[in-house]
């Protein structure tokens, strides 16, 4: 293999980032859909992702209220239809005419649970989509492959707490990290709280639009939510009390553009309804813990600085430089990460269908061989292990 292709799916938008490496070089960005970063879970006979949503928000009556159509697109983000646009669109972007016979990258997908079923559901479903072999992997192992991502070449031993905030859950997990001589990894607990950030987009793309004159097209909707993503990247970087404008999408139409500033915004029930129930899981998660902790937070939900602030007083909030694609980042690292992490068992199949053997984070990668233009030469570097400082047998040589 030479990369890997990660997915986050989220209930409104999906994020999909590409890593490949060479020659001891890691290169890793987002796929988006070509119009977008994020792709809006919008399927259509004819389409796929911001041309489908496009097509359905240009659909909707002149009557219709913009601010009730925020997600009139939306569909299940594991129907068939999205699944099957995903797969047309990273065999279009890898240029390849058959994901199966495809040995270069490795799919992962950060899947909820609670959203599939279990583990044989998901890889059920993604096998019926044209995507075999892909394997699911938990959000909470996901970020912590992105932390480990940025730390490959760091020593020592610690214990993490880590937050990823999707749309309308967030999990609050504890790992043990042992990096002295190698990379090991053990779960130490989890829980989940059922609140994310999906109302307060909601509630705050409705006062955006409210400040907008008459006549924005109910596509623009879709520009809308690229400009809340852009105004929380602003407001995570601005001082706590400093107002933040309004500068992106939609401006034009506004007669008065937004200004906040964190604190403000911070008091609104729509957010403190899923700051104050994630603040008090990671509280309680630490508590016995003696001196200051370190909580690794990302996801959509973390890209408002709202849950951060909330953790404040209670530990070091470590964040990415963008958020939104934590997760799809963080599984891109699974393969090179997996046997740093315990062997899990398997799921049960889903109620009521026949019982099948599927894929978990836990198994080991099928054996593929590589097309012989990918082979390895001997001397060529291998893509480094995280907390792997060995060095390879071409530096050896080089040093001597």
């Amino acid at each position: 293999m030479i990369g890997s292709i990660g997915i986050d799916i989220q209930g409104s938008r999906a994020a999909v980032c590409l890593m490949e490496w060479s020659g001891g070089l890691v290169r890793q960005g987002p796929v988006g859909d070509g119009r977008r970063m994020l792709v809006p879970v919008a399927p259509t006979a004819t389409s796929w992702g911001s041309p489908a949503a496009e097509a359905v928000l240009s659909a909707l009556p002149a009557s219709t209220r913009l601010a009730d159509s925020l997600y009139a697109w939306r569909q299940d983000a594991w129907n068939a239809e999205f699944l099957a646009g995903l797969q047309r669109r990273l065999l279009a972007f890898l240029g390849q005419p058959q994901l199966a016979s495809a040995r270069s990258h490795q799919v992962c997908v950060c899947a909820d649970l609670v959203l599939t079923g279990d583990w044989a559901t998901a890889a059920g479903l993604l096998d019926e989509a044209g995507l075999p072999g892909t394997e699911p992997v938990r959000p909470a192992d996901a970020l912590l492959c992105r932390w480990l991502s940025e730390r490959r070449r760091s020593r020592g031993r610690g214990r993490w707490w880590l937050s990823p905030s999707g749309e309308n859950a967030t999990m609050v997990s504890t790992y043990a990290v042992d990096a002295d001589p190698a990379l090991a990894v053990r779960p130490a607990g989890e829980s989940r709280v059922d609140a994310g950030c999906g109302p307060w987009v909601v509630e705050f793309a409705a006062d955006a639009l409210r400040l907008c004159r008459p006549g924005v097209p109910a596509r623009a909707l879709l520009s809308l939510l690229d400009g809340m993503d852009e105004f929380a990247a602003v407001l995570r970087v601005a001082p706590a009390d400093m107002p933040v404008e309004w500068a992106g999408p939609l401006s034009p139409f506004m007669f008065d553009p937004v200004r906040a500033s964190r604190r403000e915004l911070a008091g609104r029930p729509a957010v403190t309804g899923f700051t104050r129930p994630v603040a008090s899981a990671v509280r309680a998660a630490l508590s016995g813990v003696a001196g200051r902790a370190t909580v690794l937070g990302g996801g959509p939900g973390a890209a408002w600085p709202f849950v951060a602030d909330a953790l404040d007083g209670v530990g070091t909030v470590w964040q990415s430089g963008d958020p939104m694609l934590d997760l799809a980042y963080g599984v891109c690292w699974w393969e090179p990460c997996r046997l740093s992490f315990p062997r899990r068992r398997h799921c049960p199949a889903a109620p009521g269908g026949p019982p099948r053997r599927s894929r978990s984070p836990a198994d080991p990668p099928r054996p593929l061989a590589p097309p012989p233009r990918e082979r390895r030469r001997p001397g060529r570097p291998r893509p480094t292990h995280p907390g792997d400082r060995r060095p390879c047998a071409r530096r050896r040589a080089l040093r001597r």
